[in-house]
């Protein structure tokens, strides 16, 4: 009954894969006619599901929605919209960090488009973006373990994240971690006191040694070491500008539509 069950589940992860490979390469052709952008940007679907599946466990996955994102950072004029869309310069950081050993050019990737994003836009477009450079040196990024978060107690922990003052923005991984960027006036271990206190579990923040490169744990309620931020050894490239293959302008927008109205009716954020 058990094997039953297994390969039950396996069949539909596989089908589950599958349905977003296929989603991720009709969103990833739109999003390379330029003319589509103001669209797809406007609807933020496009933008959104490609965010969210770079955390997946799959490489094919991962290199469709850096596709898709690279299709809209290849244009200098959408960098201040795309920085004030919650969720996507958040997934291309978390990337970047958490995948470093293991998904290495997928992570490289995003350290690149990422970087390309906070060099190039403009900083009086928009409010968010405009917070974000002038804090840029005075927040602080940290990689949490989280063991008792599941999918069903996770949106009371995304509550709790959205009344504290100081969070900038935070991201998901798999396995309970939780990538949360905080400002100056916020305390790393006051923010985890605010979570254990509100939603009792055990939050142990990640440090990366940076002789080793090794990972380990620290419960800063008990012990609170002189440096928790979580940063990379290498210096951010200063990348200016990307290239990419462009199709041709007199290809119809009719599919489009239809593929983000139902998509709109079928997925809920």
């Amino acid at each position: 009954m058990i094997n039953i069950i297994r390969k039950y589940s396996n069949k539909e992860q596989m089908k589950n894969i599958q349905e977003h490979i296929s989603t991720l390469k009709n969103y990833k052709d739109f999003s390379q006619l330029s003319d589509n952008h103001e669209q797809l940007l406007n609807e933020q679907t496009v933008l959104l599901y490609a965010a969210t599946l770079l955390g997946e466990d799959n490489k094919d996955i991962m290199d469709l929605c850096l596709d898709i994102l690279e299709n809209f950072i290849s244009i200098e004029r959408n960098h201040a919209e795309l920085l004030s869309i919650f969720g996507v310069y958040e997934a291309l950081e978390s990337l970047a960090i958490k995948e470093r050993s293991t998904y290495v050019l997928q992570s490289k990737r995003a350290e690149v488009l990422a970087n390309i994003l906070t060099n190039t836009a403009a900083p009086a477009y928009n409010t968010r973006y405009s917070v974000k450079r002038c804090k840029y040196r005075n927040n602080f990024l940290f990689l949490l373990e989280i063991k008792e978060l599941t999918e069903k107690n996770k949106p009371y922990l995304v509550s709790i994240f959205l009344k504290t003052k100081g969070v900038i923005s935070f991201h998901f991984h798999e396995k309970g971690r939780c990538t949360i960027r905080l400002c100056s006036h916020i305390s790393i271990e006051s923010f985890v006191k605010t979570i254990q206190d509100g939603c009792n579990m055990t939050v142990l923040v990640v440090v990366k040694d940076p002789t080793t490169g090794n990972e380990y744990y620290e419960n800063i309620l008990e012990t609170l070491p002189d440096n928790l931020e979580y940063v990379d050894e290498e210096s951010p490239p200063k990348d200016k500008a990307i290239t990419a293959k462009r199709k041709s302008e007199n290809e119809e927008n009719s599919l489009l539509n239809s593929l983000i109205s139902f998509w709109n009716q079928s997925f809920y954020w």
